[in-house]
């Protein structure tokens, strides 16, 4: 059985060979929890564009013990002033 660090290293080549074969300028991600995957997506996308739009959702500070447990959150929420800054820190 695969470990869950072999999936998600996995799941990240996929995005990143995604981004070099459609070189997208919109990015639109589902489930955005602290914004890690968005900068590597971001930073992935601009190395074949001079400017990317990225349009994250999440529940944010909307999230619950009970939400968490619905979506099989096991990560916690992070506010989503948070990940704008992180964002806003890309060159």
């Amino acid at each position: 059985m695969k470990s869950r660090r072999t999936i998600e290293v996995k799941r990240y080549r996929q995005f990143s060979d995604i981004i070099e074969t459609m070189q997208p300028k919109t990015i639109v991600e589902i489930g955005t929890n602290n914004g890690n995957n968005a900068e590597r997506l971001c930073l992935e996308a601009l190395k074949y564009q001079k400017a990317v739009h990225y349009t994250g959702y999440d529940l944010f500070e909307e999230a619950t013990p009970e939400t968490n447990v619905a979506e099989k959150n096991g990560k916690g929420a992070a506010s989503e002033a948070s990940v704008a800054a992180r964002l806003s820190a890309i060159p």
